[in-house]
């Protein structure tokens, strides 16, 4: 399964994406990833694009959930 396979709960409002793709945490928030995996954010803590985190492509979930807010 690639990274790009992977399904979470995410929370739109508690992040900000930038003109150039980057996703910022705006609020604390944890995304419970369908592979049993939690990724915490702390507001701030930047993902660039094409970066992963344990190997899922969470830049790529917040475009697919949340699109360009």
């Amino acid at each position: 399964m690639s990274a790009m396979d992977y399904d979470a709960a995410v929370r739109c409002q508690a992040f900000q994406r930038s003109g150039y793709g980057a996703w910022t945490a705006v609020a604390p928030v944890t995304l419970n990833i369908d592979n049993g995996m939690s990724v915490s954010f702390r507001p701030g803590d930047s993902m660039g694009p094409g970066s992963t985190i344990g190997g899922v492509a969470v830049p790529i979930i917040l475009d697919r959930h949340c699109g360009n807010m």
